[in-house]
């Protein structure tokens, strides 16, 4: 009887420190996730849910203030992924002309040649200027379009902000829309880089969600552009990028949501592959992110950019833009946190087509127009 007693002793000894270590552990996830409320939280850690997936909600929490509603939807996908829209993330194998333009189901893409980001695309430095006014490069390499862009400093690995897509009007065969998030990323292995977002396709009046990367060689370009963005195009969205340092394979994934409801519309995500796929180091500290509005143009090797085409793009907006670290508070983008703001075209005359609103907060919201004028 006394050996049965002790057994039962010592098991609730060890179940009573189980239970200290749990609520000890519970009471430092609720203290380190503060923002999302603790029903919700505990609701989550029963389910798993990853640290780095809770720190981001926790970020967008303090950023953003959503609603209950909002919440709701954050926390209801994250628990139940198989609610998202599920898009293929693998690369779509297209055929290319013989000027490298990409032939999809969808009509002709751009080269757009992400080379130059080597060089010429993602800010250096050897730019002494600051980000109180835009750079203005006007004799780019890059002869595919027209780009306003801006770039976050490093260590920066997710970006996030509110958006209303473009009125296009009049978009001739050869003329490309993008709205679009943007990254740079380098380890030992060389650099990744490439944009996620949206393009508009007139062949078939709709916006499609893409990736476009290149990881160390042009050779080793992959393009995803099958899937037509499914939403009413009047309504705001709120676009999110995160690039993930994991074990196998680093990652970036574009969430696309109801700015209202914050329910997911369409995610796209992308593996780095080459080598051994390393290229967002642990602490982000060569990573780097950006937002950018742009009419690109499929056209022959060697022929000049064609900016009296017909194509408008009106008032190509994102507001509340923030910028995020592994942790920590999220930051509004404003001209501390800017590495670059450049309007980029191959001639004045193709840089002139680009109208923004200087009155908005730099680099925090953006209105810009990009107009062919025939």
């Amino acid at each position: 009887m006394k050996k049965v007693t002790s057994v039962i002793l010592a098991m609730m000894m060890i179940f009573s420190m189980t239970a200290n270590v749990f609520a000890d552990e519970l009471k430092e996830v609720k203290h380190k996730f503060s923002s999302i409320p603790h029903s919700y939280l505990n609701e989550l850690v029963n389910e798993n849910i990853s640290e780095e997936d809770l720190e981001f909600f926790n970020q967008q929490i303090e950023a953003y203030n959503p609603t209950e509603e909002q919440i709701y939807n954050y926390v209801n996908e994250l628990i139940h992924p198989e609610i998202v829209p599920k898009l293929s993330n693998k690369s779509i194998k297209c055929r290319r002309d013989e000027n490298g333009n990409i032939i999809t189901p969808y009509g002709i893409l751009p080269k757009m040649d992400l080379l130059q980001r080597t060089n010429n695309f993602i800010r250096k430095l050897d730019y002494d200027d600051s980000c109180d006014n835009f750079r203005i490069d006007d004799e780019s390499l890059d002869t595919t379009g027209v780009y306003y862009m801006v770039t976050g400093k490093n260590s920066y690995n997710k970006i996030a902000a509110f958006a209303s897509l473009a009125e296009v009007n009049n978009v001739q065969p050869q003329d490309r829309p993008y709205q679009m998030f943007s990254f740079n990323t380098s380890s030992s292995d060389g650099e990744a880089y490439g944009d996620m977002g949206l393009v508009y396709m007139p062949e078939d009046d709709s916006w499609h969600i893409f990736y476009n990367v290149v990881e160390v060689d042009v050779e080793n370009r992959r393009q995803n552009y099958g899937h037509v963005f499914e939403f009413d195009y009047e309504k705001n969205i709120y676009m999110t990028l995160e690039l993930k340092n994991r074990e196998n394979s680093d990652y970036a994934k574009l969430r696309i949501r109801d700015a209202e409801t914050w329910q997911t519309i369409q995610t796209l995500g992308f593996y780095f592959l080459y080598g051994d796929g390393d290229f967002v180091k642990h602490n982000m500290s060569t990573t780097s992110v950006s937002k950018a509005i742009t009419i690109a143009q499929h056209k022959d090797e060697g022929v000049p950019l064609k900016i009296d085409t017909g194509t408008e793009m009106h008032n190509a907006e994102f507001w509340g833009t923030k910028l995020f670290k592994k942790s920590g508070y999220g930051k509004t983008f404003d001209i501390d946190l800017c590495q670059d703001a450049v309007l980029r075209g191959p001639t004045k005359e193709a840089v002139a087509t680009i109208y923004y609103d200087s009155n908005n907060d730099k680099w925090t919201n953006d209105r810009v127009s990009i107009i062919f004028e025939k």
